[in-house]
């Protein structure tokens, strides 16, 4: 009797860490080691009348260029999932809000340069990054029937100079990062006490 519940134990063990493994390798990676995190969870939470926010990111990045946001210090996709667990705070007994990452993209952009005797004297722009969040959080009955939707897009675009360093590179990249979700922050607080002001509880 006593082999058989240590099997069954053994066993639960290993099903929860490989259920861990899974999940930990399904999530996009935060950050790299040496950023602050960004986050906003400081704020005051807005409380809505739902019984659950569920959260889900359907953007996939091709890690391919012209493409680079998956080399950026700090993931876009997985911030953006975590407002809503920071801001967002569910209060109520039926209804769901869903919120969807669409889009955490960054694209680089070659720029032009000078050339001959100039380009030798002259430091110049060499790369432009175009960064876009997109998101959208919808109210959904208990039938799953949309009841209000909110949708958010926020971008920034920043250029860097040519022989920049990697370090230099990251942090001008973090700065992007954490100044796209600032604006996404203000902008979705503003959309949904506007559109979910009868959702919202004090």
């Amino acid at each position: 009797m006593e082999k058989g519940l240590l099997k069954c134990k053994s066993f639960k063990l290993v099903f929860l860490i490989l259920v861990t493994l899974f999940v930990s390798g399904c999530a996009p990676e935060l950050r790299k080691s040496g950023f602050p995190l960004i986050s906003f969870a400081h704020l005051k939470p807005i409380s809505l009348d739902v019984a659950r926010v569920e959260v889900e990111n359907n953007y996939v990045s091709p890690k391919t260029r012209p493409f680079i946001e998956h080399e950026f210090p700090v993931s876009l996709a997985a911030l953006a999932m975590n407002w809503a667990s920071d801001r967002l705070n569910p209060v109520g007994s039926s209804d769901v809000l869903r919120v969807m990452v669409w889009r955490a993209s960054v694209v680089e952009v070659p720029l032009p340069r000078s050339g001959g005797l100039e380009g030798m004297f002259r430091r110049d722009q060499s790369e432009r990054y175009d960064g876009v969040i997109e998101l959208r959080a919808e109210i959904r009955d208990e039938f799953g029937n949309s009841r209000v939707t909110v949708e958010t897009k926020v971008s920034r675009s920043q250029t860097v100079a040519e022989n920049i360093s990697l370090i230099e590179r990251d942090k001008i990249w973090f700065d992007m990062t954490e100044a796209m979700m600032s604006d996404l922050n203000a902008e979705l607080e503003k959309q949904i006490r506007i559109y979910m002001k009868n959702w919202i509880r004090k």
